[in-house]
């Protein structure tokens, strides 16, 4: 094999780095918390809390591109009115699909979640644990304080807040009103994993080789073939 046709092959194979590196797609793992307060109760809701009169809501939405199977779930303990954490086992959330339950019969009347009232609550706790399609197992949580609708507004008390939507808008477990509780904005958080992604720099610098290495060869071989001239 001459000189130029090694050069050549180099120059292919870094070429077919390059793109097979561009060609391989992210493996993600992806589930999107959403919190809400509302009248009713949404299409599809789960479990025993229907949302009468009105009370706040989970949506679990898969965003990902690989297939969850697990336990979708709450602690929210109440110290007024007790225990109302739920948990649903075998849950399937494919790319796309979400799963949605209530909290409570009426979140905001029960003194706020997994604190004393009167004090800054954690509020509720939303879990996930399972395993993706990928063979990545998940045990997620987040507490409604950390869930953030990024649209600030101050409740009756004089709290400016954009959190704690599971429990009508307020950090210490205080009934905000009806008015206040519905027109707060959606809380949102988004566990991710991903996985399956070539290292960038790794897979350029050896395309980048093989390619120099090939202009080289073949720079090499135009000079010998001009010197025996």
């Amino acid at each position: 094999m001459s000189v130029r046709t090694v050069s050549v092959a180099l120059s292919v194979a870094g070429l077919a780095i390059i793109a097979a590196s561009g060609a391989r797609a992210a493996v993600v793992d992806s589930i999107q918390v959403m919190t809400s307060y509302q009248f009713d109760a949404p299409p599809d809701n789960q479990g025993p809390y229907s949302g009468q009169p009105d009370t706040s809501f989970i949506t679990f939405t898969n965003v990902g591109n690989t297939t969850f199977v697990g336990t979708l779930g709450d602690v929210a303990v109440s110290q007024f009115a007790g225990d109302y954490s739920l948990s649903f086992n075998n849950v399937t959330l494919a790319p796309g699909q979400s799963f949605v339950f209530g909290t409570s019969y009426e979140s905001s009347n029960v003194g706020g979640f997994n604190g004393p009232y009167g004090s800054l609550q954690p509020g509720i706790e939303v879990d996930i644990a399972g395993a993706f399609s990928d063979g990545y197992n998940a045990a997620w949580s987040v507490n409604d304080a950390d869930i953030h609708s990024g649209v600030f507004s101050t409740n009756p008390f004089g709290v400016v807040v954009d959190s704690w939507v599971l429990q009508g808008g307020d950090p210490y477990g205080q009934d905000t009103g009806d008015d206040f509780e519905v027109s707060q904005a959606p809380g949102l958080y988004t566990f991710t994993h991903t996985s399956g992604v070539p290292e960038p720099e790794t897979w350029a610098m050896m395309a980048i080789g093989f390619a120099a290495l090939g202009f080289t060869g073949y720079r090499s071989s135009r000079r010998k073939i001009s010197i025996a001239a």
